[in-house]
């Protein structure tokens, strides 16, 4: 069919008329998109940049021509395209993530895991299998993989997004709550932007947008899409168009760990919170005062237990006495071969197995070291180190009002680069901080290290980074990252990936209001925000004589003993508000004749009002929504269901549910009312 010029520039125009609408609508949801778009477009009108698709109408539709293959990429019409794409969305658990482990909730025995040595790893995974396998006789011993049909979609993902007129069809027909768009060409992205009308997306729904972003980004995007509507976020369909790499899958997986609320779970934080308070009323608090340190601009060396501290103990010999050498726990059994001695050393797990780390034939490396612990470091742990010498502070969730600030940190490594950034150290390398896979021996650790005897096979890593097919396979953990000095690619895991956006995350959040430089020394993946830097072309430091006569002044200088009385005013309002809390939950409890739209919509008010509350950390929300997501998620998709639940269920549910919250809740208030003040 021939087209007269009046049609075409009609058509053009209405081109042209829904890219400006999706523009104006882009600068008010995502600024830093709308941008990205203006430079390519810009870039494009001045000949800067080559363009590798185009739009073009044939066939009474729409295609994208792929210039450098000299090819379609639809070669159907786009309402052919999306009449297939609708048809494969179904409401089964076919094409979905579902972040409900099976060896959660369907335990089987609750007794399973047994308890040992008061560890309290083995402690929390204990009590919530129990919380869940009271659940489960309720509901009849259902188990995940049973579910046939989904009432309604809660949360979708389209990765990739061609022209997107796909995007809407699907939309019309599960309307979910949440969207994630993940597109990794922003040429192919901009060019959607003429047929599809993203605002039709957000006019109900929470859309969320990454689009040719970097690894890090991709993964922060990703992480921000599972926190909205977490208590829906059990499961998440997707449609695919197959038009990308599989590393797309993998960092959602790694997302939904980082995510995850049994990683860190209510029973470990109220642990957290119950040796936080014990320990800052025995040992000294770091504090991120401004109090100047004469040490602040000296080199400090962070040792991390990676293959590359051993391949480099030669040059750490001979310079160890030009740097404040910082070790982690698990470095002491290498150090000791070597005969290196540490000036501080930093120490965060809770867990009986940290002990490992400090075996008696070590004991002249840490005996006389200053040592930096968590508040809920295990006593065994503390016990290794003179009260003097020891030091403590809060991870992830500060109860002083004088402790160091939160930071996102899940390892020693972060936890220290956040330690030191805090106490003003401006001068910092890092030596063994690999986090990626050595491609001849397979580890990723020292071989004294816990975790070096787990080998791996990179053969197999290097198999299984393909283009998506009809099937994929998302069981293999494998994910290629930049190298810090080499221009190929190296192998992480999920593990080092999370570690290694926590550096950069605590590098930009130090940043806003401190100049530093981060040298990376190691033979691994890349960090962003740090300084690749090779041995051979670091300048020889001086000696840094007195070293820990001047670290223990400055230590002691930027902490404190105990809780002080302004402390005493911010955990007096946090108990009137548990209070609230009880009284809402204790109303719930003794209503009966309530409908499951009733109880969610309860837990969904009780969200926004903890959310609101201006607590005096993240803790008591971390501790609650940790609470909610994992038996929220599990109750909720067992009533996601087309077949009808019995009211009694509910009931029984419900009384459950108020029970175990409130436990939690009485649990933290009595020891918040127990604690000692300055």
């Amino acid at each position: 069919m021939k087209y007269s010029k009046q049609q075409i520039d009609n058509l053009q125009q209405a081109l042209q008329n829904t890219y400006n609408d999706n523009m104006a609508f882009l600068k008010i949801v995502n600024i830093n998109l709308y941008n990205k778009i203006n430079i390519l477009s810009k870039d494009m009108e001045s000949n800067n940049y080559k363009i590798n698709y185009d739009i073009e109408f044939k066939n009474n539709s729409f295609d994208i021509y792929d210039k450098n293959n000299d090819k379609f990429i639809y070669n159907k019409t786009l309402k052919e395209y999306s009449q297939d794409a609708v048809s494969s969305i179904d409401y089964s658990l076919k094409g979905s993530f579902n972040d409900l482990p099976t060896l959660l909730f369907n335990v089987k025995n609750p007794n399973v895991n047994r308890l040992f040595n008061d560890d309290i790893n083995t402690y929390s995974t204990f009590k919530i299998n129990h919380d869940v396998y009271k659940y489960r006789k309720i509901f009849n011993y259902y188990k995940i993989e049973d579910k046939q049909a989904l009432k309604n979609i809660p949360t979708f993902i389209f990765f990739g997004t061609l022209l997107g007129n796909h995007l809407i069809d699907i939309h019309k027909k599960i309307k979910a709550k949440s969207y994630l768009i993940v597109e990794p060409n922003l040429e192919i992205f901009r060019l959607s932007l003429f047929l599809t009308e993203y605002k039709l997306l957000a006019q109900y729904s929470n859309v969320f947008f990454s689009i040719e972003e970097n690894d890090m980004d991709t993964i922060t995007t990703y992480e921000r899409f599972i926190d909205i509507n977490y208590l829906d976020n059990y499961i998440f369909k997707y449609y695919s168009t197959s038009l990308h790499d599989i590393k797309l899958f993998h960092q959602f997986t790694l997302a939904l760990q980082n995510k995850s609320s049994t990683s860190y779970d209510h029973y470990r934080q109220l642990n957290y919170i119950q040796s936080s308070v014990q320990n800052i009323n025995k040992y000294r608090l770091l504090n991120s005062n401004d109090k100047e340190s004469i040490l602040s601009n000296k080199p400090v060396l962070i040792l991390s237990p990676g293959p590359s501290l051993r391949k480099n103990f030669k040059w750490l010999k001979k310079n160890k006495k030009n740097f404040i050498l910082i070790a982690f726990g698990a470095t002491i059994k290498a150090l000791c071969e070597a005969n290196i001695k540490p000036d501080i050393i930093i120490s965060v797990d809770a867990s009986t197995l940290i002990i490992n780390q400090f075996p008696k034939q070590c004991k002249k490396i840490y005996k006389n070291t200053i040592a930096i612990l968590t508040t809920d470091s295990h006593p065994k742990v503390i016990k290794l180190f003179k009260k003097n010498n020891t030091f403590i502070f809060e991870t992830n969730f500060k109860l002083s009002s004088n402790g160091i600030m939160e930071a996102p940190s899940t390892s020693v490594g972060d936890n220290t680069l956040h330690i030191l950034l805090s106490l003003g150290f401006t001068n910092i390398y890092m030596l063994g901080t690999d986090l990626s896979f050595n491609m001849k021996t397979g580890s990723g650790y020292d071989k004294t290290h816990i975790q070096a005897k787990t080998k791996h096979n990179l053969d197999q890593y290097k198999q299984n980074i393909r283009k998506i097919t009809n099937t994929i396979d998302l069981k293999s953990k494998y994910i290629p990252t930049k190298s810090n000095f080499d221009e190929e690619e190296v192998y992480s895991d999920n593990f080092f990936l999370r570690i290694i956006q926590n550096y950069h995350t605590i590098i930009n959040f130090h940043k806003i209001n401190k100049k530093f430089k981060v040298y990376n020394l190691s033979n691994g993946a890349y960090i962003p925000g740090t300084i690749p830097r090779k041995l051979e072309d670091i300048k020889k430091n001086k000696k840094i004589k007195n070293k820990k006569e001047i670290l223990y002044n400055i230590i002691n200088t930027k902490s404190s003993l105990k809780f002080s009385t302004q402390d005493y005013d911010k955990f007096s309002t946090e108990i009137d508000f548990l209070y609230q809390l009880i009284e809402d939950i204790d109303f719930l409890k003794n209503n009966n004749k309530i409908s499951f739209e009733d109880f969610d919509l309860f837990t969904r008010e009780l969200s926004m009002k903890i959310l609101n509350h201006k607590s005096y950390s993240q803790l008591l929300l971390n501790l609650t929504f940790g609470f909610m997501k994992t038996i929220n998620n599990y109750i909720n998709y067992y009533f996601n269901d087309k077949e009808k639940r019995e009211h009694k269920v509910l009931l029984k549910t419900k009384d459950l549910w108020c029970q175990q919250i409130l436990d939690i809740l009485n649990q933290y208030m009595n020891i918040l009312k127990s604690i000692d003040y300055e």
